[in-house]
């Protein structure tokens, strides 16, 4: 089918269902739609999702439950449709932007002006929670903190899944972290493998999940080189942002990397956080591009530090090997997790 013509008709299939759920919605003003739409109540959803899944996909649904059983088995290529759908009646702005993350009681994304107005109140949020749940815990100044926050939108009219993260977290947490520890598994040879207690039902219900690492022998020198190169990562962080942050880099980077099922997907990065205070969620293209800089740099960025953890990981390996004892044995809180019989059979058969 023509992509303008099955445009089209998704718009005229969203119509209908914005009707069926709420008939007096094209009455009303822009302000007063948009406003609905972010705070749109559950009651609302079955009548607008049953006309959807009917139209789209022939799915007839008579409850919430069918509704929600039917939506868990969609495939991959349904799900994009059905996203692309319904984004206009979820986003806001320019481009339908959707942020696809939790919410305090009575917040939407209507509260919120600016990319830093987010960041910022979630930032909050989660230290007010880290200071809660750990004893001694001291408060991170804050840098920026987005770090694959996950969201929808078009651009130029096209649909795309998104991820916004911070350069600094991006480059170290999402590329280099996972470069490092290929580095380390190439030195000391791992992989996980079932407990002794592993499948055994728990009284409260549930089985438990229990894994270890097999190093040949190795295992206490794994164990020490992991711990120092987290702790390599956390003070490599803490340098690239405070510099950006310092410097004032002033730029936005979009790199554009369908995801392996073939669905639109971007990575869009900020080096600081004052560039956040220049993002808004109503017109965050035009934004963007605004502030865009060359990916080249981006790449650049990630080669240099590659280097830089390579040679870190080969240099704490050197001196774990000559200096560290394996024997002495480091205090670790034991956590104990107890998952579905289902999920543990999931997991085996991924493992298997």
């Amino acid at each position: 089918m023509n992509k303008e013509i099955f445009k089209r008709e998704r718009e005229a299939i969203l119509r209908r269902a914005i009707i069926a759920a709420n008939p007096e919605y094209f009455s009303w003003t822009v302000e007063d739609q948009e406003k609905y739409r972010g705070q749109r109540k559950w009651e609302d959803d079955f009548m607008f999702f049953k006309i959807i899944f009917k139209e789209l996909f022939g799915f007839k649904a008579e409850t919430q439950e069918e509704l929600d059983e039917y939506y868990d088995d969609l495939s991959i290529k349904d799900n994009l449709v059905l996203n692309q759908t319904i984004l206009p009646m979820r986003g806001i702005g320019e481009d339908n932007f959707f942020l696809n993350e939790s919410f305090g009681d009575g917040k939407s994304l209507l509260d919120f002006k600016t990319l830093y107005d987010y960041d910022y109140d979630d930032y909050c949020f989660q230290e007010k929670a880290r200071e809660r749940d750990f004893e001694g815990y001291s408060k991170k100044p804050y840098r920026g903190s987005l770090y694959g926050t996950w969201a929808s939108l078009e651009i130029d009219g096209n649909f795309t899944y998104a991820s916004l993260s911070m350069l600094s977290s991006h480059i170290l947490f999402g590329v280099v972290e996972d470069f490092a520890f290929e580095e380390i598994n190439k030195i000391i040879p791992y992989k996980y493998v079932r407990g002794k207690n592993h499948g055994k039902k728990q009284k409260g219900g549930g089985y438990l999940w229990e894994q270890r690492v097999d190093a040949k022998g190795k295992e206490g020198q794994l164990d020490e080189l992991k711990v120092r190169f987290w702790d390599y990562l956390s003070a490599r962080f803490y340098q690239i942002s405070d510099s950006t942050n310092k410097n004032y880099h002033g730029k936005a980077y979009m790199i554009d990397k369908p995801d392996v099922d073939g669905d639109p997907y971007i990575d869009f990065l900020f080096s600081d956080m004052s560039l956040l205070k220049k993002i808004h969620f109503k017109s965050f293209v035009k934004d963007i591009r605004e502030t865009l800089g060359d990916v080249q740099e981006v790449y650049d960025e990630i080669e240099n530090e590659k280097e830089l953890a390579r040679k870190f990981v080969h240099d704490a390996y050197k001196n774990v090997m000559e200096n560290y004892d394996p024997k002495i044995v480091k205090f670790k809180k034991k956590i104990k997790v107890v998952i579905a019989e289902q999920a543990i059979k999931d997991f085996e058969n991924l493992l298997d």
